[in-house]
């Protein structure tokens, strides 16, 4: 027969105890995965307000700091909100929120980018979505590489629009100003907030 000493078998699981010990504590406290993905979960979440208002700043024709001082303190206030003290290292922390504070500028950037030129092509040349033949529908292509003005169309062949505008360079260009002011925002909120949480 078996024992109940620690080198018999779990009924429950056929295994050795020292073996469904070892299983068990995969994804345990030791494990990392777990309180990473609910850290991003948390710094995404937080990033929204300050996506949406790049996107309204954009609008008005502006690009300011206070956007990356919004989008920062709402990465840190998630990732705060996500996670307990000391759970994930300093440095890993930080490359969540940057890659995020990233991530969040490129979608508003590049949605605000769309919405302008939909604004454009509807509003400036007269072009209402849904209304073009399947004939102007395969000239608009030619020209722009969309076949409709509609903001889904626009998102969807972004990168052939700007090829074909030869546009690629001031939205990478759009791109870095914003980087650049988020960052301005960004590294000062993180001083002062995150100093030592993160």
């Amino acid at each position: 027969g078996y024992n109940n000493s620690g080198s018999g078998y779990d009924t429950r699981s056929g295994y050795s105890y020292s073996d469904t010990v070892t299983y068990n504590d995969f994804g345990g406290s030791g494990s990392q995965l777990v309180p990473i993905l609910k850290a991003a979960l948390g710094a995404i979440v937080g990033a929204i307000p300050g996506v949406i208002l790049v996107i309204l700043v954009a609008k008005m024709g502006f690009v300011a700091s206070l956007c990356g001082a919004v989008m920062a303190i709402g990465i840190f206030a998630g990732y705060t909100f996500m996670t307990k003290d000391g759970e994930i290292d300093t440095k890993i922390g930080l490359l969540i929120c940057a890659i995020v504070m990233l991530i969040g500028i490129y979608l508003a950037v590049r949605t605000s980018w769309c919405l302008e030129i939909a604004s454009l092509l509807q509003d400036q040349f007269g072009i209402t979505k849904g209304s073009l033949t399947s004939e102007e529908s395969s000239i608009l292509y030619e020209i722009l590489g969309i076949r409709d003005t509609s903001f889904s169309e626009i998102s969807s062949e972004f990168s052939v629009l700007l090829e074909k505008c030869d546009a690629k360079g001031d939205f990478i260009g759009s791109l870095a100003e914003n980087a650049v002011f988020a960052a301005l925002g960004g590294i000062g909120t993180f001083a002062k907030f995150g100093k030592g949480r993160i």
